[in-house]
Protein backbone atom coordinates (compact mmCIF):
# COMPACT_ATOMS: atom_id res chain seq x y z
CA UNK A 1 0.00 0.00 0.00
CA UNK A 2 1.64 3.51 -0.79
CA UNK A 3 1.54 6.03 1.65
CA UNK A 4 -0.85 8.90 2.15
CA UNK A 5 -1.60 12.07 0.82
CA UNK A 6 -3.91 13.50 3.66
CA UNK A 7 -5.97 16.38 4.43
CA UNK A 8 -7.05 16.84 7.85
CA UNK A 9 -10.23 19.04 8.62
CA UNK A 10 -9.10 21.18 11.97
CA UNK A 11 -11.99 23.49 13.58
CA UNK A 12 -10.61 24.64 16.51
CA UNK A 13 -12.67 23.10 18.83
CA UNK A 14 -11.50 19.91 21.14
CA UNK A 15 -12.12 17.70 18.61
CA UNK A 16 -8.97 18.91 17.11
CA UNK A 17 -7.37 16.70 19.45
CA UNK A 18 -9.04 13.61 18.95
CA UNK A 19 -8.51 13.68 15.22
CA UNK A 20 -4.64 14.41 15.68
CA UNK A 21 -4.39 11.55 17.48
CA UNK A 22 -6.12 9.58 15.39
CA UNK A 23 -4.31 10.79 12.15
CA UNK A 24 -0.99 9.71 14.16
CA UNK A 25 -2.79 6.12 14.28
CA UNK A 26 -3.31 6.17 10.90
CA UNK A 27 0.56 6.72 10.13
CA UNK A 28 1.03 3.50 11.73
CA UNK A 29 -0.94 1.31 9.66
CA UNK A 30 -1.34 3.33 6.61
CA UNK A 31 1.74 5.87 6.19
CA UNK A 32 1.28 9.13 5.61
CA UNK A 33 3.27 10.77 3.07
CA UNK A 34 1.86 14.12 3.25
CA UNK A 35 -0.57 15.81 5.38
CA UNK A 36 -2.82 19.35 5.14
CA UNK A 37 -4.32 20.65 8.40
CA UNK A 38 -6.99 22.84 7.02
CA UNK A 39 -8.84 25.45 9.09
CA UNK A 40 -11.30 27.88 7.47
CA UNK A 41 -12.30 30.71 9.27
CA UNK A 42 -16.02 30.77 8.70
CA UNK A 43 -16.85 34.25 6.95
CA UNK A 44 -20.61 33.56 8.04
CA UNK A 45 -20.42 33.61 11.57
CA UNK A 46 -19.19 37.53 10.98
CA UNK A 47 -21.50 40.67 10.36
CA UNK A 48 -20.33 43.22 7.75
CA UNK A 49 -19.14 45.16 10.77
CA UNK A 50 -17.55 42.59 12.46
CA UNK A 51 -15.64 41.35 9.05
CA UNK A 52 -14.10 44.79 8.23
CA UNK A 53 -12.44 44.97 11.78
CA UNK A 54 -11.32 41.49 11.68
CA UNK A 55 -10.30 41.97 8.43
CA UNK A 56 -7.31 44.09 9.24
CA UNK A 57 -6.34 41.73 11.56
CA UNK A 58 -6.36 38.67 10.08
CA UNK A 59 -2.89 37.93 9.58
CA UNK A 60 -2.56 38.33 13.16
CA UNK A 61 -5.51 36.06 13.95
CA UNK A 62 -4.22 33.42 11.05
CA UNK A 63 -1.15 33.19 13.18
CA UNK A 64 -2.39 32.64 15.82
CA UNK A 65 -4.28 29.61 14.68
CA UNK A 66 -1.15 28.21 13.00
CA UNK A 67 0.94 29.02 16.34
CA UNK A 68 -2.43 26.81 18.36
CA UNK A 69 -2.55 23.98 16.08
CA UNK A 70 1.34 23.49 15.66
CA UNK A 71 1.02 22.85 19.29
CA UNK A 72 -1.50 20.01 18.96
CA UNK A 73 0.26 18.94 15.78
CA UNK A 74 3.57 18.18 17.98
CA UNK A 75 1.62 16.08 21.10
CA UNK A 76 1.49 13.00 18.46
CA UNK A 77 4.09 13.25 15.99
CA UNK A 78 7.56 13.25 16.02
CA UNK A 79 9.89 15.76 15.02
CA UNK A 80 11.12 14.03 11.52
CA UNK A 81 7.62 13.40 10.88
CA UNK A 82 6.32 16.69 11.41
CA UNK A 83 8.13 17.96 8.05
CA UNK A 84 5.52 15.82 6.45
CA UNK A 85 2.55 18.59 7.46
CA UNK A 86 1.52 21.64 6.02
CA UNK A 87 -0.98 24.21 8.23
CA UNK A 88 -3.59 26.26 6.19
CA UNK A 89 -5.97 28.85 7.95
CA UNK A 90 -8.14 30.55 5.30
CA UNK A 91 -11.36 32.27 5.51
CA UNK A 92 -14.56 31.63 3.77
CA UNK A 93 -17.47 28.82 3.26
CA UNK A 94 -15.92 26.10 5.12
CA UNK A 95 -17.65 23.44 2.96
CA UNK A 96 -16.70 25.96 -0.52
CA UNK A 97 -13.29 25.90 0.76
CA UNK A 98 -12.48 22.70 1.57
CA UNK A 99 -13.82 21.32 -1.32
CA UNK A 100 -11.97 24.08 -3.29
CA UNK A 101 -8.61 22.59 -1.65
CA UNK A 102 -9.50 19.12 -2.65
CA UNK A 103 -9.89 20.19 -6.09
CA UNK A 104 -6.50 22.13 -5.71
CA UNK A 105 -4.60 19.29 -4.47
CA UNK A 106 -4.31 15.29 -5.40
CA UNK A 107 -5.49 14.19 -1.72
CA UNK A 108 -5.97 9.97 -1.00
CA UNK A 109 -7.97 10.69 2.43
CA UNK A 110 -9.76 13.51 4.36
CA UNK A 111 -10.26 13.23 7.94
CA UNK A 112 -12.59 14.66 9.55
CA UNK A 113 -14.54 14.79 12.87
CA UNK A 114 -17.86 12.74 13.41
CA UNK A 115 -19.45 15.17 15.80
CA UNK A 116 -23.56 15.77 16.44
CA UNK A 117 -25.61 17.81 13.97
CA UNK A 118 -24.91 20.75 15.90
CA UNK A 119 -21.29 20.58 16.59
CA UNK A 120 -18.80 21.86 13.72
CA UNK A 121 -17.71 19.63 11.28
CA UNK A 122 -20.18 17.46 11.93
CA UNK A 123 -22.29 19.13 8.89
CA UNK A 124 -20.04 19.37 7.27
CA UNK A 125 -18.94 15.72 6.84
CA UNK A 126 -21.96 14.33 6.11
CA UNK A 127 -22.44 17.18 3.04
CA UNK A 128 -18.53 16.49 2.06
CA UNK A 129 -18.31 12.58 1.38
CA UNK A 130 -21.55 12.71 -0.97
CA UNK A 131 -20.25 15.33 -3.53
CA UNK A 132 -16.37 14.51 -3.87
CA UNK A 133 -14.40 11.43 -5.06
CA UNK A 134 -12.20 11.08 -1.74
CA UNK A 135 -12.11 8.54 0.81
CA UNK A 136 -12.82 9.66 4.42
CA UNK A 137 -12.48 8.80 7.96
CA UNK A 138 -14.75 10.29 10.47
CA UNK A 139 -13.11 10.21 13.39
CA UNK A 140 -14.98 10.26 16.97
CA UNK A 141 -14.19 12.06 20.44
CA UNK A 142 -11.86 10.13 21.77
CA UNK A 143 -11.27 7.11 19.72
CA UNK A 144 -9.80 3.80 20.57
CA UNK A 145 -6.48 3.61 19.13
CA UNK A 146 -6.53 -0.56 17.99
CA UNK A 147 -7.05 -2.00 14.75
CA UNK A 148 -7.78 -6.24 15.29
CA UNK A 149 -11.27 -6.18 13.81
CA UNK A 150 -13.07 -4.42 10.90
CA UNK A 151 -16.40 -4.75 9.42
CA UNK A 152 -17.53 -4.21 6.23
CA UNK A 153 -20.80 -4.23 4.97
CA UNK A 154 -21.04 -5.85 1.60
CA UNK A 155 -24.18 -6.01 -0.43
CA UNK A 156 -22.59 -7.45 -3.80
CA UNK A 157 -22.31 -4.54 -5.55
CA UNK A 158 -19.27 -2.97 -7.04
CA UNK A 159 -19.70 -0.19 -4.52
CA UNK A 160 -19.70 -2.17 -1.46
CA UNK A 161 -16.12 -4.52 -2.91
CA UNK A 162 -14.38 -1.17 -2.72
CA UNK A 163 -14.72 -1.00 0.94
CA UNK A 164 -13.82 -4.96 0.65
CA UNK A 165 -10.34 -3.86 -1.35
CA UNK A 166 -10.00 -1.52 0.96
CA UNK A 167 -10.04 -3.32 4.17
CA UNK A 168 -7.71 -6.47 2.49
CA UNK A 169 -5.45 -3.48 1.57
CA UNK A 170 -5.25 -3.00 5.71
CA UNK A 171 -4.94 -6.91 5.86
CA UNK A 172 -1.77 -6.80 3.74
CA UNK A 173 -0.06 -5.16 6.29
CA UNK A 174 -1.75 -6.45 9.40
CA UNK A 175 -2.25 -10.04 8.62
CA UNK A 176 -3.24 -10.56 12.31
CA UNK A 177 -6.46 -8.15 11.17
CA UNK A 178 -9.97 -10.28 11.52
CA UNK A 179 -12.25 -8.78 8.61
CA UNK A 180 -15.86 -9.46 8.74
CA UNK A 181 -18.04 -9.03 5.89
CA UNK A 182 -21.06 -8.69 6.85
CA UNK A 183 -24.98 -8.84 5.10
CA UNK A 184 -28.24 -7.68 6.31
CA UNK A 185 -30.97 -9.87 5.18
CA UNK A 186 -33.26 -7.42 3.68
CA UNK A 187 -36.74 -7.66 5.16
CA UNK A 188 -39.25 -9.20 2.40
CA UNK A 189 -42.59 -7.45 1.31
CA UNK A 190 -44.15 -10.66 3.19
CA UNK A 191 -42.49 -10.16 6.10
CA UNK A 192 -43.08 -6.48 6.42
CA UNK A 193 -47.45 -6.91 6.29
CA UNK A 194 -47.47 -10.32 7.47
CA UNK A 195 -44.47 -10.82 10.24
CA UNK A 196 -43.33 -13.91 8.41
CA UNK A 197 -39.24 -12.89 8.93
CA UNK A 198 -40.41 -15.26 12.21
CA UNK A 199 -40.98 -18.55 9.76
CA UNK A 200 -37.61 -20.36 10.33
CA UNK A 201 -38.54 -21.95 7.05
CA UNK A 202 -38.43 -18.74 5.43
CA UNK A 203 -35.26 -17.53 6.84
CA UNK A 204 -33.10 -20.41 6.23
CA UNK A 205 -34.06 -20.44 2.25
CA UNK A 206 -33.65 -16.55 2.25
CA UNK A 207 -30.07 -17.31 4.11
CA UNK A 208 -29.10 -20.14 1.37
CA UNK A 209 -30.07 -17.30 -1.37
CA UNK A 210 -27.95 -15.05 0.16
CA UNK A 211 -24.87 -17.56 0.37
CA UNK A 212 -25.64 -18.25 -3.04
CA UNK A 213 -25.40 -14.92 -4.45
CA UNK A 214 -22.15 -14.38 -1.96
CA UNK A 215 -19.88 -17.18 -3.80
CA UNK A 216 -21.14 -15.97 -6.98
CA UNK A 217 -20.25 -12.49 -6.30
CA UNK A 218 -16.70 -14.07 -4.54
CA UNK A 219 -16.03 -15.44 -7.92
CA UNK A 220 -17.26 -12.59 -9.92
CA UNK A 221 -14.73 -10.49 -7.91
CA UNK A 222 -12.21 -13.26 -7.23
CA UNK A 223 -12.07 -12.39 -3.42
CA UNK A 224 -9.62 -15.27 -1.49
CA UNK A 225 -11.89 -16.93 0.68
CA UNK A 226 -8.94 -17.10 3.69
CA UNK A 227 -8.72 -13.75 4.57
CA UNK A 228 -12.28 -12.94 5.90
CA UNK A 229 -15.45 -14.08 7.41
CA UNK A 230 -18.59 -13.52 5.85
CA UNK A 231 -21.60 -13.27 8.62
CA UNK A 232 -25.45 -13.00 7.77
CA UNK A 233 -27.16 -10.99 9.70
CA UNK A 234 -31.02 -10.96 10.63
CA UNK A 235 -32.65 -7.64 10.13
CA UNK A 236 -34.68 -7.65 13.69
CA UNK A 237 -34.39 -4.01 13.92
CA UNK A 238 -36.32 -4.10 10.09
CA UNK A 239 -33.69 -1.21 9.88
CA UNK A 240 -30.31 -1.54 7.94
CA UNK A 241 -28.13 0.74 9.49
CA UNK A 242 -29.20 0.22 13.17
CA UNK A 243 -28.41 -3.25 12.60
CA UNK A 244 -25.28 -2.87 11.43
CA UNK A 245 -24.30 -0.10 14.18
CA UNK A 246 -25.27 -3.20 16.42
CA UNK A 247 -23.25 -5.72 15.11
CA UNK A 248 -20.38 -3.55 15.20
CA UNK A 249 -21.07 -2.95 18.82
CA UNK A 250 -21.72 -6.63 20.05
CA UNK A 251 -18.75 -7.77 18.08
CA UNK A 252 -16.06 -5.27 19.04
CA UNK A 253 -15.39 -3.92 15.83
CA UNK A 254 -12.25 -1.00 15.57
CA UNK A 255 -13.51 -0.02 12.28
CA UNK A 256 -16.41 0.17 9.66
CA UNK A 257 -15.65 0.67 6.02
CA UNK A 258 -18.17 1.16 3.98
CA UNK A 259 -18.97 2.44 0.55
CA UNK A 260 -20.31 5.98 -0.08
CA UNK A 261 -23.06 5.69 -2.60
CA UNK A 262 -25.09 4.24 -5.16
CA UNK A 263 -27.78 1.81 -5.40
CA UNK A 264 -28.14 -1.82 -5.35
CA UNK A 265 -30.96 -4.08 -5.65
CA UNK A 266 -29.59 -6.39 -2.76
CA UNK A 267 -30.47 -3.47 -0.26
CA UNK A 268 -33.51 -2.32 0.88
CA UNK A 269 -32.37 1.19 0.67
CA UNK A 270 -29.95 3.36 -1.12
CA UNK A 271 -26.67 2.60 -0.13
CA UNK A 272 -25.78 6.47 0.47
CA UNK A 273 -28.57 6.91 2.96
CA UNK A 274 -27.59 3.91 5.03
CA UNK A 275 -24.12 5.05 5.07
CA UNK A 276 -25.65 8.62 6.19
CA UNK A 277 -27.74 7.39 8.62
CA UNK A 278 -24.84 5.56 10.20
CA UNK A 279 -22.55 8.46 10.42
CA UNK A 280 -25.73 9.78 12.24
CA UNK A 281 -26.47 7.21 15.46
CA UNK A 282 -22.62 5.86 15.56
CA UNK A 283 -20.28 8.39 17.49
CA UNK A 284 -18.06 5.76 18.96
CA UNK A 285 -16.75 3.78 16.00
CA UNK A 286 -14.30 5.03 13.39
CA UNK A 287 -15.56 5.09 10.27
CA UNK A 288 -13.82 4.92 6.80
CA UNK A 289 -15.94 6.09 3.50
CA UNK A 290 -14.93 4.86 0.37
CA UNK A 291 -15.31 6.04 -3.47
Amino acid sequence: MNKLRILIAADCTPMDEHILKFASFVNTFMGIQSATIFHVMDSRMMDAFISQRLHAQEPSIQSQVVSSLETKLRRYFKDEEIDKFNISVVTGNPIDEIENEIDESDYDLLILGNKVLTEGSGVIARRLFFKKEINVFFVPADPTLLLSKIAVPFDFSYNSLKAVNQAMELKSKNPGLEIDLIHVLKMLLTDYYFGLDENEFLIESHKKQVRKEFEEAREKYNLPSHKYSFKIIENEKRDIADQIVDYCRRSKCDLLIMGARGNSDKAFFPIGSITEKILHSCKDLPILITH
